[in-house]
């Protein structure tokens, strides 16, 4: 008998992830980003956002944690 294992958090979500990253990475702002051509106001403005959606995203990913306790990285 063959048994799988279930890819980890981190991998499904890399994977599943992966399309909207790659149009993402072609984005007028990031392409900027990487080469160093945004400004300091531009840049504070983008990392408020990421602050917004990380925290966003980490709120519920501890409540699905509580939820189901395979999705606990520690454990």
């Amino acid at each position: 008998m063959t048994t799988t294992a279930t890819p980890p958090l981190s991998q499904k979500l890399k994977d599943g992830t992966w399309d909207l990253h790659s149009q993402a990475e072609k984005q007028p702002f990031q392409q900027a980003l990487v080469k160093g051509q945004v400004s300091r106001d531009a840049y504070g403005g983008w990392l408020a956002q990421m602050l917004l959606v990380h925290a966003a995203l980490e709120k519920k990913l501890r409540w699905a944690c509580e939820k189901d306790p395979r999705g606990n990285a520690s454990s």
